[in-house]
């Protein structure tokens, strides 16, 4: 089941948002726990509380909607729950961008967005479960594609970098680019595949990943790459049109 957790300290909104959903064709897929705290939230995240998309109030007593999309991304190193933010106010777009949102809706919310928000999350979900066998010391090993943070290759080895650490393998990047779903990977230079999930930043020329590790992206690529990221991120044009600027500006230049 995709888990979702739904937070706002108003209890209209959580009625709202629950009824839409458990009313919706999505219903048998999903699985629904609400809190009407951010800090019970949080709380129940450091114990080990586990969910693929947390539906967040912005304005939240305690502990706010930000506040837990950086206890995820920094804390607990959490990259692959998604985030999706409501809030009744515009200016939040730029202050979002660090926790790397699914997306931002406005209050009172649209309902059709917010199903449609809520079925593109449990799609890109669904590319982690892609499974990849590489050749380790002649022995093969079977990981998610989800884990694996990015592939470099270098002088016909193929390095893997985990969430678990690296893995070398003699294999080819082609081959390995063929096992991995093209809605979470893309190219960056002729020796390296990226996941998205993983990238905190885009300028010009380099991807930044969640762990501050920095990855050059080559002339021929840089076109390809910035089309990608900006559709990595519907929420570019949210509240005013500043979504993504920080990232479109940059990439742009």
């Amino acid at each position: 089941m995709f888990q979702i957790a739904v937070c706002d300290d108003i209890p209209e909104i959580v009625r709202q948002v629950c009824s839409v959903l458990e009313g919706s064709a999505l219903s048998g897929q999903i699985h629904i726990e609400d809190y009407s705290s951010g800090a019970a939230l949080a709380q129940q995240l450091r114990a080990g509380a586990r969910y693929d998309l947390l539906i967040l109030d912005i304005e939240l007593d305690e502990v706010d909607g930000v506040s837990i999309g950086h206890l995820l991304r920094d804390e607990l190193r959490d990259s692959t729950a998604q985030i999706l933010y409501i809030s009744g106010r515009q200016q939040y777009a730029m202050a979002l961008f660090d926790t790397r949102p699914l997306n931002f809706l406005l209050k009172p919310l649209d309902e059709a967005k917010l199903l449609d928000c809520v079925a593109q999350a449990i799609r890109l979900a669904r590319p982690g479960e892609a499974l990849l066998t590489v050749l380790v010391n002649r022995s093969p090993q079977t990981l998610t594609a989800r884990s694996v943070r990015y592939i470099e290759s270098y002088h016909k080895r193929v390095t893997l970098h985990t969430v678990q650490g690296e893995l070398v393998c003699r294999d080819k990047l082609e081959s390995l680019a063929r096992q991995l779903p093209d809605a979470l990977f893309v190219r960056i230079h002729q020796s390296f595949l990226v996941n998205i999930l993983y990238v905190s930043r885009v300028q010009y020329d380099r991807l930044t990943l969640d762990d501050g590790t920095q990855l050059s992206v080559s002339q021929s690529y840089r076109r390809a790459v910035r089309s990608r990221m900006m559709k990595a991120a519907p929420w570019q044009d949210g509240p005013e049109g500043d979504g993504f600027r920080p990232l479109a500006d940059e990439v742009g230049r």
